[in-house]
């Protein structure tokens, strides 16, 4: 069965709003801070569980899963009918469009990841470290 081009667009549609989705839902199950625990010359995060990280790489799985299909869908050969890729990209429309809709996609993707990947760290890290005023240092060695 081949796919129709309703399909495909509905295919694209699907997984780009799925991202949209996870992505808010994620970044809306984020809590605000860590519970900061003092240490000597450091501050120890605790963070409570929730479920951010992994929506956030939902979020950008289903973005890749949307790209990809968009970008199937530009060089699919509906009704058995395929146009050469060369042919394509001597309109500058189509290469225009095609550059804009890869900025674009990048630009989402680094947007998803960027806050996914901090979040992630923020746990797996948990140590701050505070900078002491040299003033107190000096104190301290007297």
């Amino acid at each position: 069965m081949a796919v129709t081009v309703k399909q495909m667009s509905l295919t694209v549609a699907f997984f780009g709003v799925l991202s949209f989705v996870f992505g808010v839902i994620a970044e809306n199950k984020k809590p605000a801070s860590g519970t900061p625990i003092p240490g000597k010359g450091f501050v120890l995060c605790k963070y409570p569980s929730d479920p951010s990280v992994v929506l956030g790489y939902l979020s950008f799985a289903f973005l890749l899963v949307s790209t990809v299909a968009g970008f199937v869908s530009l060089f699919y050969p509906y009704k058995g009918k395929s146009l050469p890729q060369a042919a394509l990209f001597r309109s500058t429309s189509f290469v225009i469009f095609f550059n804009i809709s890869l900025l674009t996609a990048g630009l989402a993707a680094a947007l998803l990841l960027w806050p996914t990947i901090t979040e992630q760290l923020h746990r797996s890290r948990k140590f701050i470290v505070i900078l002491i005023p040299l003033a107190q240092l000096l104190r301290l060695d007297s």
